[in-house]
């Protein structure tokens, strides 16, 4: 049965917990790590679709003691500048991690460029740093290469997992997680649509 409503957010919280098995029974403390650019890209085939910043902050606000955010810095523009500084407001200055975005050149004669930034091992790093101060981590992303991270929480410090991920997943990432949420299900609660589409 999905939550997805037009009046998704109106829901009562217990109604969500309920409907999302999000419950502080069973997850005690979460914390939260967004992997805003794998998050960015969720829902690109919607047209005009967009994450919505205040919506996403007021879901992770919801369910979790505290979230923290990661995405990339382009210093020449702009426009990335002024998305960071909504970053800090809506989720607070000391929770929004960001690094410069690596220009890459492919060879073999350099026409190619493309922006790479990612942000595996912070989010690691972080994880494991304040993993006295939850019980659940839940996790805004389906990249793989957070499968030895999640093991180790589980089996190293008996940490549950919640793992939030937009499409397609490997099947061993699936199992190792204590709760699978898809990103179809709750995009009503994190999304907008775009005004210039």
């Amino acid at each position: 049965m999905s939550i997805m409503t037009p009046n998704a957010r109106e829901l009562q919280p217990q109604k969500l917990e309920m409907d999302l098995k999000i419950t502080p029974e069973k997850f005690g403390t979460i914390f939260s790590f967004i992997d805003f650019g794998n998050v960015n890209h969720w829902f690109d085939r919607d047209t005009g679709l967009k994450i919505d910043l205040k919506k996403l902050s007021d879901f992770s606000k919801d369910f979790f003691k505290s979230t923290w955010i990661y995405y990339g810095l382009d210093p020449l523009n702009k426009k990335s500048s002024n998305f960071i500084n909504w970053m800090k407001i809506f989720f607070g200055k000391n929770y929004v991690y960001f690094k410069k975005i690596q220009k890459i050149k492919h060879y073999p004669d350099n026409s190619i460029i493309t922006n790479k930034c990612n942000f595996d091992v912070e989010i690691a790093v972080d994880a494991i740093r304040l993993a006295n101060n939850y019980e659940t981590l839940c996790l805004f992303s389906g990249d793989a290469d957070f499968l030895r991270l999640i093991k180790y929480l589980e089996q190293g410090e008996q940490k549950k997992i919640i793992l939030i991920k937009g499409g397609f997943i490997q099947k061993e990432l699936a199992r190792a997680v204590d709760l699978l949420i898809d990103a179809e299900d709750i995009k009503s609660l994190i999304t907008h649509k775009n005004s210039k589409t």
